[in-house]
């Protein structure tokens, strides 16, 4: 690649991370980006840091280093509607749209809850794959989502309910919190809540990098006026220091799901659904398609 007019070497050799972390797993958001680097010890674990990472990004993108489309921003989605040039595309789209549910004949029906929606994208392509809800709680004190919750608990006999989310006095209050809200509102049926993560092992495996708890004192130093009201909690139990989800690559996330999924799930009764699935699939687009030929010539 040619260097960019005005573009420093330290900047291009960030251009260069970006690639090599892009090919890892994409899209990323430029936090998971800034971890990765931390990681390699390629750029500090600071606020200043990221910073520059974050400019470093949109660089690249409009230098055409990397693709736009391989950094997101998953609080800022646009909302695009499904529109079809003409009956012959419709059908060739219809197949994918025919998912038959794999727990409708199973005690166990599995859920996943996410605290930042900077993981939404990872953990989505593993719920479709195994067709099942992916709730973004964006932290544990959203109470229509709990009791979204709470409608599809009540509609299942056992519900199993993985949690991702910071290791910090925040994220670390999501499974109670949830308990609590299904203890008064989930009664017709059973559920269990597992931690994916981050757990303490994860942190100290990796050595993720850490942050600073956000208690009181350090809500000063930022210029507000009171910090996480868990903050002292969890200082008792861990210390000053946090870690944020986003340290872990989207690869390890999504394998901690399909672990835990496929510990616990019976896959031969998903087979059976996929061939039933595929055969329904080749019927539509048959029928369709004579709809089309007949009614609409193509």
């Amino acid at each position: 690649m040619a260097r960019p007019r005005g573009r420093r070497k330290s900047t291009l050799l960030l251009y260069e991370h970006f690639t090599r972390a892009l090919d890892e797993f994409t899209p990323r958001t430029v936090r998971g980006l800034f971890y990765n680097l931390v990681q390699q010890n390629i750029v500090p674990n600071t606020k200043n840091a990221y910073l520059s990472v974050q400019r470093a990004a949109l660089k690249a993108r409009l230098d055409g280093a990397i693709p736009w489309g391989s950094i997101i921003d998953p609080s800022r989605d646009p909302f695009t509607p499904m529109v079809f040039e003409n009956f012959a595309e419709f059908i060739d789209n219809v197949p994918g749209w025919l998912h038959l549910d794999f727990w409708a004949n199973t005690d166990l029906f599995p859920i996943v809850w996410v605290e930042k929606s900077a993981q939404v994208a990872p953990l989505q392509e593993v719920a479709e794959e195994w067709r099942i809800p992916l709730f973004y709680g964006r932290g544990y004190d959203s109470s229509s989502s709990k009791y979204r919750l709470s409608v599809l608990a009540n509609k299942h006999t056992y519900t199993l309910i993985l949690v991702f989310g910071d290791h910090d006095p925040a994220g670390m209050c999501i499974p109670n919190a949830l308990e609590e809200f299904l203890n008064e509102h989930a009664e017709r049926g059973q559920f269990e809540i597992q931690r994916l993560g981050l757990n303490m092992e994860q942190v100290t495996e990796r050595r993720l990098p850490p942050q600073r708890v956000k208690d009181d004192e350090y809500a000063l130093e930022l210029g507000k006026s009171k910090g996480d009201p868990s903050a002292e909690a969890y200082k008792e139990e861990f210390g000053t220091e946090c870690w944020e989800l986003d340290a872990l690559s989207p690869a390890e996330i999504q394998g901690l799901l399909r672990a835990a999924l496929a510990e616990r799930v019976d896959q031969s009764a998903i087979e059976s659904v996929k061939k039933l699935e595929t055969q329904m699939r080749e019927d539509v687009v048959a029928a369709l398609s004579v709809l089309g030929e007949e009614d609409y010539g193509q």
